[in-house]
């Protein structure tokens, strides 16, 4: 199992997720905890699934969110193609059939890294136990969605469309 792990380290507020990973490390050993980054979920979709620890502004504890609550998060204005965040990028790669499956073990702003530990741990153990769905792979990904998605990423669209 892989569990995604976002967070601004210059960012007091938002690198709570990032200093935990040594200590989610030795609490789940089987897991690899990979600090990320959103542009980077499209390679990390491929089943379908996917399991993010992150800052959420808004909350007051440790919130598992899922694929459910993508349409409740609040969307950033844009002012390029380099300014998705992650409420973006989740809704185009569930547009694109990418995604079917997402857990967000959310962690306010904030939040002391000691309280968080503890609260984080046990909300990801619960997300861990969760009966897996089976990725659909109905979707075809035309050449417009590919180069969305590379757009997405904030990179040269590779071929010419």
């Amino acid at each position: 199992m892989r569990v995604l792990v976002f967070g601004n380290p210059l960012l007091p507020e938002d690198s709570v997720p990032l200093k935990l990973i040594p200590k989610l490390r030795k609490k789940f050993p089987k897991v690899d905890f990979v600090e990320s980054d959103p542009e980077e979920l499209e390679h990390e979709s491929a089943k379908g699934q996917l399991t993010i620890i992150d800052t959420v502004k808004g909350i007051k504890a440790v919130t598992v969110l899922t694929e459910k609550d993508i349409d409740k998060f609040e969307l950033c204005g844009k002012c390029s193609v380099h300014d998705f965040d992650l409420s973006w990028t989740l809704r185009i790669l569930r547009k694109m059939g990418l995604v079917n499956e997402v857990w967000i073990v959310g962690v306010p702003r904030g939040m002391k890294e000691a309280v968080a530990l503890e609260a984080v741990a046990k909300s990801l153990s619960s997300v861990l136990r969760s009966p897996r769905k089976a990725h659909r792979t109905g979707r075809r990904r035309t050449p417009a969605l590919l180069m969305l998605s590379e757009i997405a990423r904030g990179t040269k669209p590779s071929r010419h469309w």
